[in-house]
């Protein structure tokens, strides 16, 4: 899930909006600051009216403040332009605080809301606060530190330099870098995880040991894109309709039967997360953890389970590499980055095999059965599975 393009004429009409509603009723301190910091570190996130994340350092200098008036400005906006929650304490006692500024439809209507919640299940934020205090040698660069933000499905996203974004080949060879006599680096990712949970939700299974070479074959292209042809079915509005594209007869017969179970689980969700009155609409991990639309949105059936799906996968990974660095300092490895369902890992080949199954346990624990797939690379760049 990537976040969208910035909207800057959105941006420019609510900062219009509050210079002419609220100039008479905040300081020109507060103001000000409003109207220079959130703009830059928005463009850094989600977008415009998401959450932010960062440290009071990163706010003094993006709303061009002292580092100790940036307390009384945050005050001086708290629920009036926008919420505030100051964190823990990160790094040299710097401290991690989240912001959203309220949207230009909420202001007007005068019922601003918390969204803070939404995009902060309890081990994500605890796992992006742990990785921007810590940095890793990645290329060249001797201390690496991402900008890290929490995607609403849960999922912790790099920003600046974005390192999930590059190619894997690329990731490995700029943290092999970093590598010391005697270390590997560890890539470890969930295989097929999406597919398997999906699966696993609607309780269907394929009768093929391999139903992406046997839509290759139906449908006479290559097997990436047969994989991607398939997957795609889940996460549309509707399978069975994204199933008559293909617009190949023994193809649409052969995974009905998978579309039909995609729809039928799809509905049963959508009719789960009906909101109440001036709720917004939701749909639960399958661990349990609520993802509640934006107000104002009505998500299709298909992003609704995407949501759930792609959840449940991070709420296993992000346990999963909180226990990793809980046991840094007794196994002495280090862990880089998250990465979709994958980690990277620093350490020695005897170690390899742990972390696989540490990965492991966590899925089991959450009661999914995922395996990983565990790769290891040297400083010479050679990969062994």
């Amino acid at each position: 899930m990537k976040p969208k393009p910035f909207d800057y004429h959105a941006a420019t009409k609510l900062e219009n909006y509050v210079r002419k509603r609220y100039r008479n009723q905040l300081n020109n301190g507060a103001l000000s600051f409003y109207l220079c910091a959130f703009q830059p570190l928005e463009r850094a996130g989600l977008g415009l009216c998401n959450p932010i994340t960062a440290t009071y350092p990163d706010l003094a200098a993006a709303g061009l403040r002292s580092h100790s008036r940036i307390k009384e400005v945050l005050d001086a906006l708290n629920g009036v332009l926008c919420e505030v929650e100051i964190g823990k304490a990160i790094v040299n006692g710097k401290e991690a605080t989240r912001l959203r500024r309220y949207s230009l439809q909420e202001l007007m209507n005068g019922e601003p809301s918390r969204k803070l919640i939404d995009y902060t299940p309890a081990d994500a934020k605890a796992l992006a606060d742990l990785l921007r205090s810590r940095t890793f040698v990645y290329g060249e660069e001797p201390a690496c530190r991402p900008f890290w933000n929490v995607l609403k499905t849960g999922r912790v996203q790099s920003k600046q330099p974005n390192v999930q974004g590059h190619a894997e080949a690329k990731r490995i060879k700029n943290l092999c870098a970093g590598l010391k006599p005697g270390q590997i680096l560890i890539s470890a990712d969930y295989k097929q995880a999406e597919p398997t949970i999906i699966q696993e939700a609607i309780g269907y299974r394929f009768d093929s040991a391999d139903p992406y070479q046997t839509a290759a074959d139906l449908l006479g292209i290559d097997r990436g894109e047969a994989k991607q042809k398939i997957n795609q079915l889940a996460y549309f509005s509707d399978s069975k309709t994204a199933l008559s594209f293909w617009q190949r007869p023994p193809a649409e017969k052969e995974f009905m039967p998978y579309a039909e179970a995609l729809t039928t689980y799809k509905e049963k969700l959508w009719n789960i997360g009906t909101p109440r009155p001036k709720k917004r609409r939701f749909v639960n991990t399958l661990s349990g953890r609520k993802i509640e639309a934006d107000r104002g949105k009505v998500p299709h059936r298909g992003q609704i389970l995407s949501w759930q799906i792609q959840g449940t996968v991070a709420d296993i990974l992000n346990a999963a590499c909180l226990k990793i660095i809980e046991q840094e300092t007794s196994k002495h490895w280090k862990l880089c980055f998250p990465e979709h369902d994958a980690i990277y890992v620093i350490g020695t080949p005897e170690q390899a095999e742990e972390i696989g199954q540490i990965m492991e346990a966590e899925a089991a624990r959450l009661k999914q059965p995922l395996t990983a797939k565990v790769k290891t690379s040297g400083a010479g760049g050679v990969v062994r599975k």
